[in-house]
Formats: structure tokens, C-alpha cells, sequence
């Protein structure tokens, strides 16, 4: 009887709970509340207890709440699931937190493994087309922003106020007593420090800047036309301070807890690279020691808008200041460069140590001003899908000054193009506007004041006829360089200006039919080209080289220059051409070869031999009664015929149902045979050959090969070292016109080697020009004028290389020998040592040189010493010695 009211009561109470938890009025436990906020609700939480109050949640103990993307971890902390509005208490932290899945191999699997802010889990695995084996991972990642005491705020509108705060914004940490952030995005930060060493989290920082108070400004997105698209949410936007401006008040640099230099205020404005300025420091024997200096700011979105301050200086040559500006839109494009300083030794880069006067040596004959600079101005428009305009302006005080400071520029494009030209696109054809003048007077330029051009495209006039043709109206004027010293040696005559207007009209036209498994393609074009000027008397071809070989930027070359008289006769040349293409195709294809290591995944080979012949007849008036301003006043009678073999080996790359044709190694072969002798030459030309192989992106190969089988130069000139007659060094294969030959392997991750070779003989060959086709050619430039003087040899190699010390050690050589000067000319070794905050740098070289006026070497030996940060890797801290 007991028992049975005992059992009653118990199930009467048991009956109360439940009753008393369905109706609301006892919600408090240990567990997660997901459930009872509904599957509609985008928070999730957890902890070792839970009291609902209305729409407010109170959690004790292990705290943890999911937002998104995001996580807060508190002993304490209070949600309203409603609003979004959440208070947390004790040891509270603030992450973001992100996953993706990815294919990766075993070597970058182990490289996440050493990431402490990443976890990898392993899904499976997975093989490419080529037999390849990729793990199918699973990376989580964590991007701590904040830590501290407590936190006070709105999770949606992203407004929070922070006690004792401590963040991480991608590359940088921020530390301070007290921190609020506004819906926009502005932090604002009361005595605060802010690095990017993650040792600040325990007050062991190498480096830091301390201030009263930081403010940083999020980077806010502008659209066109006056709209702003901005940072609203936190779970939607995580401020990135490389991405934002910073104000700071009250600066202190530190390193370590030694402060360094007091500022009253710092600004560092949006910045793309994630640094504060660039910072270079050395010593060299041309410019003493120097000191360069340079920052980027980001100044607007709309237009994207970009400018660098540089201020460097040089003990021994002055104080340089500059700027270069960026201007974009999604239709124009504007960049403005400027720099320039007082030179007080203006021919310190020269390798002569005797000077006379204003010249650098006694065989200059253009001075070099104090006063030097470079101002530049370029502009792109795309005015209208169809309409173009673009214009450079450069202005250079001098023709050493890009050598002597922009070095990489000068060896880009030692001579700038001044120029403007507006496009019209239409269906059939283009027109363009362009002008070219001359603006520096040390260069010979070929002016064009203006020129107007037509292009008509190959396009189909009529069944199986094509037509391709190009019309051009110029005002040309050949202006040569001016001089401030006259010549010393034979005639004393530097080349004379001269002008003319020149209308230019070819008209092509092409048949293209098959027989069977035969391509042919005749053609036949005419040419009428109309002068207002020509020379009175004629030059001839020797007689343009020599012109050319004077008109040089030092020295005081040997050769006479023949008087340039005008004559105001009208001259009209017409010029015609026949021509016959025929190639075919022959492949064969093995789709069974796979092979992991060569990414092969099935072969093709693809072999195109081809015959091209051309035939230009004597025009009606002789190339040597024009004046020289480009390929079209050089046309003379042409008969040749090439013969050619294109080769491709061919593989497919890329996932299943997304595959290319990739060609994983090409070689072309050609010769010309000539039906009419040309001066100076025998009937067969060169036999060019050019090879690419690039199997993987670790192994590039290439080659380019000109042999003179029918020994059109004489292969005889001989190397002279300091005025003495050594033969000829290295390779004397009296076949080879030229050879260029440059190998990279990437053995390891950091293990690399290069070797590149170059071979040019002193050689000339006969001219392959054509009207109607494009002919391949190694040396570029003029079909009429390919011809080199010298010989010049050089070989490269270059090294990679971990040392055994730890992974946190690896270093690198370079040389370069010189076969024709018989040592050594370039080396160098580094040795690079990653620390944990900081990449220390130690690299030593040497560069040897000889003096033109005594034939003594000249040897340049640097030690420098480079610190860099390792999260910030272009602020670089540099110092270069160098003894000579």
C-alpha cells in the first residue's frame, strides 16, 4: 500500500515538471539551447548552465555561442536572441571562424600541420587525370581578432565596446586598456600598442609602436557614380588594418620595451602591401653612402587612386625627391611620374676614372647636366567600346639618367616613346590618329607629325577571295641626335635631318583552296608608296650602315658619312608581289601514355611542314634615291623560298570534362633559299632553329639556334683582352651565327638551379621580306639591316639551396663568366636565416670591370646586410658596404 502511493506521488510530480518546463516557467540547466530557440535561429549555443529570461539568455560557466561565422567564449555572457545584443564576462574571446575543403599533396598537408591557426582533416583521397595523388582535406581555420576581459555590444549592427582588449587583424596585433567599435567599422583604441609580432600576447613582442590613443578607419568600398557600399555587420565584415587608415597620437617606437623615437602623431593611410614605408640603406662607390625612402599611399577607391612619395639621398650626388600617382577607372587609366635632384657628380656611374671638363672621358661628345630628371605622363581612355586613345609623354634630362637611377627601366626600354594615337574600331577596319615627336634631343627619333592609318583585317570580299591591306598618310621627319661636341675623325660630318611626305597603300590578296591533304594559299599584293622628298644624290646600303654606326650616344666612331641633300621632287614607287604558301598536317596520337612526374596524360604529335615563297620584283624607283625611315623605303627585289617544320608534342591538362590542349614541347626549323644573289651573300641563308620545352611548371627549356651553313660571314673576328689578340675563346664552331640556350629546374620546394648560356658571332645575313605573310625570325628588328660587329659569350648559373642547419636556413649563389674578356664578371652568395618575427639577410658580391681609357680592372666587392619582417615582408631594413 505504501508503495502504491509512493509511485502515485512520484508520477504526480514527475507530471508537474514536465508541465512546469512546457509552459516556460523553468528553463535553467546544463546543455545547449539550439532547440529551444527554434530551427529558424542563427545562434547556437552552449554551456554548464542556461536560464532563459524572455527573449534574453543567461549562460554560466564554459560559455560558448556561435554567430554565424563567429564564436564568443566567456565564463559569462548574456544573449538576446531577439536583438542580438550580447554582454560577456571572463577570459572572453572573439573568433572567426571559416572551413573550405581543398585537393592537396602530401608535402602541402604537412605544411599546414606546422599552421597553428589552421586544423586539417582528411577526407580521402583523390588522383588527376595524370595518376597524380591528392589528399581531400578539410581546413579550419581561426582568425582570433579579440581576447580579454569583457566585451558589450550588438552582434548585427557590429557597435561593441571592449575592456582589456587584445586583437589580431590578419597580419597585425592590437593591444589596449580600453576599445570601442562603431557600426561603420571605426575602431577607436586608448592606450594601445600595435605590431605584428604574436608575442605581444604575452608582453614579449621584438618590435611595437605605443600610443594614448589609435583610430583606425575601415577601408569602404565606393562604387561608381556616387554610391558607397560599406562595412555594416561583423559577422560580415572582419576589418582588416592593412585595408584601413590609422591615426595614433602620442607614438613611442619600441624594440622590445626600448623605446626608440617619439612621434606626437602617426597616419598610415590604406594600404595594399600591408606596410608603413620602404626603407633601403648602402654604400657604393658612385653614389657614397644613400639612404632611399619611400611609402604608398592609397588615397582613393573611386577613382582608384595611388600615390608614392620617394625621398632618397646620396652623400656624393645630392637629395632626390619624387612621386608617382595612379589614377583608374573602369575606362581610363593615368599614371604621372616625377623625379629629380641636383647632381653634384653627374658621370659618377661612369666606369672611365678620367674626366675632362663636363665630359666623362675624353671620347664623350654629349655633356651631362647637374640639373637631372625624369618626368613622365601616361593616359589610357577607352572612350567608347570602339573608340581608343592613348598617349605617353616622357621628358629625361640626360641619356644616362634611367641608367644611372632606374637601371631595371633603362634595361627594359633604354629609350622611351613619346607618343599619342586615337583608335576607331570599326566592323570591317580600324582607323588611328598617331603622333610620335621628339622630345629628348640626345635620341634619334623618326618623328611622325602625324600619321594616319587604315587596317583592314583578312576578311572574305568574295567566294574564297580574301583581301588584307593597310593605308598610311605621314609627315615624317628623321631627326638625328644633337651633339655638343663635334666628331674627331674622318669626315667630321654627323648626319644631316631630313623630311618628307610619304602616302603608303598595300592591298593583298589571297586564294586559299585544298587539294586533298594539301593547304595552298597563293597571293598577290601591290604596293604604291608617294614621296614629296627623296635624297638628290643616292646612298647606298654600306653607305646607310655606316650612318648608323656614327650616329652613336659616346665616342667618336670611324666612318664617313655621305652628304644628305633633299631634293623637292615627287617620287612615285610602285612595288608588287607574288607569293605561295603550302603546308599540311601530319599527327598521330597515343592516348594510353600517362605519366604522373611529366604530366603526361596522353600524347599528341602534331608536325606542320610548310614552303613559303616570295617573289618582289624591282619596284620602279631604286631604294637607294629614298630617304631611310622604316621597312617599307628599304624594298628591293626579292626571290626566296623558305622551308619550315613546325613540331608540337601535345598534352591534355586540367580537371575531368574540363581539359586543354597544352603543348608540352615545340620546335620549329627553317631555312631560305635564295634564286637571285644578294651583295655579299651566298644563295642558302640560315638555318634558324627555335625549341620550347616546358613539361611541368618546375623545368623550362629553350633554345634559339642560327647556323650559317653556307658560310655567308667569315666567322674570323678575333677577341682582343687588353689589347692583345686571343683568338677566339670558348665556342669556335665557325657554323653558329647565334645561340641562346636557358635552363630552370625546381628540384624541391627550396632547391633551384638555372644556367643560361648566350653565343653571338660578328655575322650578317641576307634580308627575308615579304609584303603578304609573316616569316619567323631569331633576330628581330629590320628585315634589311641584321648584322652584329662582335662577339659576345657569356654563361650564367645560379643556385638555391637549403642548409642543413634547420628548415629555417637557405642560401643561393649567382655567376656570370665572360668567354670574351676571360674572367669572372658577376657572383654573388646569400645566406637567409628566418627568425621568428624577423628574415635575416647576409649577402656578398663582386663585380669586375675594365676601365676604357687604361684597360685596368676595376673590381666592386659589397657585403649587405638586410632585415626584413617576416609578416611584413617589404619593410626591409638594409646596409651595403662596398670596397673598391
Amino acid at each position: 500500500m505504501k508503495s502504491m502511493k509512493f509511485f502515485i506521488v512520484r508520477a504526480i510530480v514527475i507530471v508537474v515538471l514536465i508541465f512546469m518546463v512546457s509552459a516556460g516557467f523553468c528553463a535553467e540547466g546544463k546543455g545547449g539551447f539550439s532547440k529551444a530557440l527554434g530551427s529558424g535561429s542563427d545562434i547556437d549555443a552552449t554551456a554548464d548552465s542556461l536560464q532563459f529570461i524572455g527573449t534574453n539568455v543567461v549562460a554560466k560557466g564554459d560559455v560558448f555561442i556561435r554567430y554565424q561565422d563567429f564564436i564568443v567564449k566567456a565564463d559569462k555572457a548574456i544573449v538576446n536572441i531577439s536583438t542580438k545584443d550580447v554582454e560577456a564576462v571572463g577570459n572572453v574571446r572573439l573568433i572567426r571562424r571559416s572551413q573550405y575543403t581543398e585537393n592537396i599533396t602530401l608535402k602541402e598537408y604537412r605544411e599546414y600541420r606546422k599552421l597553428a591557426d589552421k586544423r586539417v582533416r582528411i577526407d580521402g583521397y583523390a588522383v588527376n587525370s595524370v595518376g597524380e595523388q591528392f589528399l581531400k582535406v578539410t581546413i579550419y581555420e581561426n582568425s582570433s581578432f579579440y581576447r580579454g576581459h569583457k566585451i558589450v555590444g550588438n552582434l548585427t549592427s557590429g557597435a561593441l565596446e571592449f575592456q582589456d582588449f587584445e586583437g589580431r587583424i590578419n597580419e597585425y596585433y592590437c593591444k589596449g586598456k580600453y576599445a570601442k567599435r562603431s557600426p561603420g567599422g571605426e575602431m577607436e583604441i586608448t592606450d594601445a600598442k600595435l605590431t605584428s609580432c604574436e608575442y605581444v600576447l604575452d608582453n614579449q613582442e621584438h618590435y611595437s609602436i605605443t600610443a594614448g590613443k589609435i583610430k583606425i578607419y575601415p577601408y569602404e568600398r565606393v562604387l561608381p557614380y556616387g554610391g558607397k557600399k560599406g562595412p555594416v555587420s561583423i559577422a560580415k565584415q572582419n576589418t582588416d588594418i592593412g585595408e584601413s587608415s590609422i591615426f595614433a597620437y602620442n607614438c613611442t617606437l619600441r624594440l622590445g620595451s626600448l623605446p626608440v623615437m617619439w612621434l606626437p602623431m602617426m597616419y598610415k593611410p590604406r594600404d595594399k602591401h600591408l606596410h608603413w614605408f620602404q626603407f633601403q640603406a648602402g654604400e657604393s662607390t658612385d653614389f657614397g653612402y644613400f639612404l632611399k625612402l619611400s611609402k604608398t599611399f592609397d588615397l582613393f577607391d573611386y577613382p582608384n587612386t595611388t600615390t608614392k612619395l620617394m625621398l632618397d639621398i646620396f652623400t656624393e650626388r645630392g637629395i632626390a625627391i619624387g612621386n608617382e600617382t595612379k589614377v583608374s577607372t573602369e575606362k581610363t587609366y593615368t599614371e604621372f611620374f616625377v623625379y629629380g635632384l641636383r647632381d653634384k657628380n653627374p658621370y659618377g656611374g661612369s666606369s672611365d676614372s678620367k674626366k675632362v671638363g663636363d665630359l666623362r672621358s675624353e671620347t664623350d661628345r654629349i655633356t651631362i647636366p647637374h640639373n637631372r630628371y625624369d618626368l613622365r605622363l601616361s593616359h589610357l581612355n577607352h572612350i567608347t567600346p570602339r573608340m581608343d586613345f592613348r598617349g605617353h609623354i616622357e621628358k629625361i634630362s640626360d641619356m644616362n639618367f634611367l641608367k644611372d637611377y632606374f637601371e631595371d627601366r633603362y634595361n627594359a626600354d633604354p629609350q622611351p616613346v613619346t607618343f599619342a594615337s586615337l583608335e576607331y574600331q570599326f566592323d570591317r577596319f580600324s582607323a588611328a590618329l598617331y603622333v610620335r615627336p621628339r622630345i629628348n634631343d640626345f635620341e634619334t627619333v623618326v618623328e611622325r607629325l602625324p600619321e594616319f592609318r587604315l587596317d583592314f583585317p583578312r576578311q572574305e570580299l568574295f567566294s574564297n577571295i580574301y583581301y588584307q591591306g593597310e593605308t598610311t598618310a605621314d609627315y615624317f621627319r628623321m631627326r638625328w641626335r644633337n651633339y655638343d661636341n663635334p666628331r674627331i675623325t674622318e669626315n667630321y660630318i654627323d648626319p644631316s635631318n631630313y623630311e618628307t611626305f610619304r602616302f603608303d597603300s598595300l592591298h593583298m590578296f589571297y586564294y586559299p583552296f585544298k587539294l586533298d591533304w594539301l593547304n595552298i594559299i597563293p597571293r598577290a599584293g601591290i604596293r604604291m608608296t608617294l614621296y614629296s622628298n627623296s635624297t638628290a644624290e643616292g646612298i647606298s646600303t654600306e653607305q646607310w650602315g655606316s650612318i648608323f654606326y656614327v650616329d652613336r650616344l659616346d665616342g667618336h666612331p670611324i666612318g664617313d658619312v655621305p652628304p644628305m641633300q633633299e631634293s623637292n621632287k615627287w617620287k612615285c614607287r610602285i612595288a608588287g608581289e607574288i607569293g605561295l604558301q603550302m603546308n599540311t598536317k601530319i599527327y598521330r596520337s597515343w592516348q594510353n601514355i600517362k605519366n604522373a612526374f611529366w604530366q603526361l596524360d596522353g600524347l599528341r604529335h602534331v608536325a606542320v611542314p610548310y614552303i613559303n615563297y616570295t617573289y618582289i620584283p624591282k619596284p620602279t624607283v631604286d631604294r637607294k634615291n629614298l630617304f631611310y625611315f622604316d621597312d617599307v623605303d628599304r624594298i628591293d627585289e626579292q626571290n626566296f623560298v623558305r622551308f619550315g617544320l613546325k613540331n608540337r608534342l601535345q598534352t591534355r591538362r586540367g580537371e575531368y570534362g574540363n581539359e586543354r590542349i597544352y603543348n608540352w614541347l615545340t620546335l620549329e626549323n627553317y631555312i631560305d633559299y635564295y634564286f637571285q644573289k644578294q651583295s655579299g651573300f651566298k644563295n642558302l641563308g640560315n638555318l634558324g632553329t627555335i625549341l620550347k620545352f616546358n613539361p611541368t611548371p618546375d623545368l623550362t627549356f629553350s633554345s634559339e639556334l642560327l647556323l650559317d651553313l653556307a658560310q655567308n660571314s667569315k666567322h674570323d673576328v678575333d677577341t682582343y683582352r687588353v689589347g692583345t689578340n686571343v683568338g677566339r675563346p670558348g665556342l669556335n664552331w665557325k657554323f653558329i651565327d647565334r645561340w641562346n640556350v636557358d635552363i630552370q629546374y625546381q628540384i624541391l620546394e627550396d632547391l633551384k638551379f638555372f644556367v643560361g648560356y648566350e653565343y653571338r658571332d660578328a655575322y650578317t645575313q641576307p634580308s627575308a621580306y615579304s609584303m603578304g605573310t609573316t616569316l619567323t625570325e631569331i633576330d628581330t628588328g629590320s628585315g634589311f639591316f641584321n648584322g652584329y660587329y662582335g662577339r659576345n659569350q657569356t654563361v650564367r648559373w645560379g643556385l638555391e639551396f637549403p642548409i642543413p642547419i634547420d628548415d629555417k636556413t637557405r642560401g643561393s649563389c649567382e655567376m656570370r663568366y665572360d668567354f670574351e674578356v676571360g674572367y669572372i664578371r658577376e657572383m654573388k652568395a646569400k645566406i637567409v636565416r628566418r627568425m621568428h618575427c624577423w628574415e635575416l639577410a647576409l649577402e656578398v658580391g663582386q663585380e669586375i670591370d675594365r676601365e676604357s681609357v687604361d684597360f685596368s680592372k676595376r673590381y666592386k666587392q659589397s657585403v649587405m646586410f638586410t632585415l626584413n619582417l617576416v609578416a611584413l615582408p617589404s619593410i626591409a631594413i638594409g646596409h651595403s658596404q662596398k670596397n673598391y
